[in-house]
């Protein structure tokens, strides 16, 4: 593999023709005679001219053809980092055929300024010129983009750079720093750092599709942003009916919040999904709906007690307030409901070290508990996968299996009954 030399013998001829073989990896082979050069055979080796005392002519040619050989593997790996692939025969053959330097050889690439460029993109974005799939990309989506932005520009404060250049992102330190200064400096959460990676890794992947930058070093180094599973919460079946009976007629808000989420525990929705069911007649017992995420038609059963509270707004909500708002009221309601007081250890990576905190259940109460409690209530009950899968839209067993949680109350008090049992039964028979 790589360049090497060999001369073809000759009966007649004590002077022969030197020539040059060129194999790189995934190339295929390209063969041609050095131009201008024979030298005696007898001065030749294996691969290489015979060096040494009274051969110093030997050792000048022996010069030329290392110069070759280097000039040709210098071609090879400035090709790679300019163009991010493999040169072809008739690329490497172009250029030694082209007597150019090598310095000469490749176009100066102008140095754009990364910031300016990805300001640039997220304009585009947010205006509708560029959009995601035919659809314009979300607020919270332009949000995060300009969040992401922002932490750009202070790293690049905290390298005392006044600006980051399409040279300096290509470089795998550089892009390793930031997640340091992300983790170290910031003191983000690791599935923060992560979001702003995977943030960054699809800006750069748009700047090299524009040709500002020759590769993009998260592919070229096989950076994978991090990710760690945090804690979270599905409704057992005794939250679920007490969360429902709870007595809210004083606070009409709260009362429309706690209704809303129990339909999501029992219909397993999806929050942009939540609009649009609300809006479709609820006349049978399964809603086929289009979801947001997927575009697919899906099948949402309506079980018996998402029907009751349905029934009550005679199948439609009257008003939706923010995510955010419910969220909040939801973590309100959330303390009225003793099962929710039950405490729950939080675990998750910060700064680089692990950290743990003991918190109420009903701290971590999100709309997207709905989800995961109906996956999980069904999946205790004896579901299959399949069927969840037919409920939830998941594609893969893998991607349902993140929204089942172990809820071992029940179990594990049933264990504590046993156990009492017996040492009842011990002290009767003592």
């Amino acid at each position: 593999m790589g360049v090497s030399f060999y001369v073809k013998p000759s009966q007649k001829n004590q002077t022969v023709s030197v020539h040059c073989s060129v194999k790189f990896h995934g190339v295929q082979r390209l063969t041609f005679r050095v131009p201008d050069l024979t030298v005696n055979k007898k001065d030749w080796g294996k691969g290489k001219m015979k060096t040494g005392r009274g051969v110093h002519n030997s050792s000048s040619v022996q010069r030329l053809l290392d110069k070759q050989r280097t000039n040709i593997e210098e071609f090879y790996r400035e090709y790679w980092i300019q163009k991010n692939r493999r040169p072809d025969r008739e690329e490497i053959h172009k250029y030694i055929t082209s007597n150019v330097e090598l310095k000469d050889y490749f176009p100066t690439k102008k140095v754009s300024d990364v910031l300016v460029q990805i300001q640039k993109i997220i304009d585009d974005r947010e205006s509708g010129k560029a959009l995601n799939q035919g659809k314009l990309f979300s607020k919270t989506t332009i949000r995060n983009y300009r969040s992401n932005l922002n932490k750009l520009t202070e790293y690049c404060k905290h390298l005392n750079q006044k600006t980051i250049s399409s040279t300096d992102i290509i470089n795998k330190e550089f892009i390793l720093g930031f997640e340091n200064f992300l983790t170290i400096e910031q003191k983000l959460k690791l599935n923060t750092v992560g979001e702003g990676m995977k943030t960054l890794k699809s800006f750069l992947e748009v700047l090299y599709s524009q040709d500002v930058i020759p590769y993009n070093p998260f592919r070229k180094f096989k950076i994978s942003p991090a990710k760690e599973n945090t804690t979270s919460i599905a409704l057992d079946e005794d939250e679920l009916e007490e969360l429902y009976h709870l007595d809210l007629s004083h606070n009409p808000t709260l009362e429309l919040v706690r209704d809303q989420f129990v339909v999501l525990c029992w219909t397993g929705l999806r929050i942009s999904d939540f609009k649009s069911f609300n809006d479709i007649p609820k006349d049978q017992l399964i809603i086929n709906i289009n979801t947001k995420k997927t575009h697919q038609n899906s099948g949402i059963p309506i079980f018996p007690m998402a029907q009751k509270i349905l029934d009550k707004y005679n199948g439609h909500f009257p008003r939706m307030i923010s995510e955010q708002k419910m969220n909040d009221n939801l973590k309100i309601i959330g303390k009225m409901t003793k099962g929710l007081n039950r405490h729950i250890q939080e675990s998750y990576t910060k700064g680089g070290e692990r950290v743990r905190n003991d918190k109420k259940r009903y701290e971590l109460l999100s709309l997207h508990v709905g989800r995961r409690t109906l996956i999980t209530n069904l999946s205790s009950w004896g579901f299959s996968d399949r069927d969840l899968m037919l409920v939830s839209s998941h594609r893969t067993q893998k991607n349902l299996g993140l929204y089942i949680k172990n809820n071992s109350k029940i179990r594990l008090e049933m264990m504590i009954d046993k156990v009492k049992e017996l040492e009842k039964n011990k002290g009767n028979h003592g």
